[in-house]
């Protein structure tokens, strides 16, 4: 029949992907969604058509003893081949459907694993642009400004001690 071959190659495409293998399996997605296009387009496949193309009346049996026999199990197979195309179709156009969802869930991961990256990358590169040397610089500058400090009894940046005149240097 025509679905395994369509399977076979979407579900080869889909066991040889790796993560970086997405596009091989939206080409396999795509190949499989032209075909069933094409096939859902092939009138020997179209229910009416079959039944209107392959119809035998009773009267082309003959008029032998098992003429009538021969009719009725024509008439039931041909009966059981149209609504099995039927099925076929229905089968076709939910598999195409799915194909599509599957093609537009891998567009959906790719473009959010696109966003991801591209935050990450924005993270990153603004953490790589931050000024770090403002703590070594502070230090430099205080080792040059602080280099005649000399030792106190009363610390120089509190208020106690500052009045009264005794200054304790």
């Amino acid at each position: 029949m025509l679905l395994p071959e369509m399977y076979d190659g979407f579900t080869a495409a889909v066991a040889r992907a790796t993560p970086t293998g997405l596009g091989l399996v939206q080409e396999a997605i795509d190949a499989a969604i032209a075909k069933i296009d094409m096939m859902e387009q092939d009138k020997r496949l179209d229910p009416a058509e079959f039944s209107a193309a392959t119809f035998i009346p009773k009267s082309a049996f003959g008029a032998a003893d098992r003429s009538p026999e021969i009719a009725l199990h024509h008439t039931r197979a041909h009966a059981v081949m149209t609504d099995t195309l039927k099925g076929v179709r229905a089968d076709l156009v939910n598999f195409r459907a799915a194909c599509v969802a599957a093609r537009d869930d891998i567009v959906g991961v790719d473009d959010d694993a696109a966003a991801a990256f591209i935050a990450s990358r924005n993270a990153v590169t603004a953490v790589g642009r931050a000024d770090t040397d403002n703590a070594q610089s502070a230090y430099q500058q205080a080792v040059n400004d602080n280099a005649g400090v000399v030792p106190t009894e009363h610390n120089p940046d509190s208020q106690e001690g500052q009045e009264g005149g005794d200054d304790g240097r």
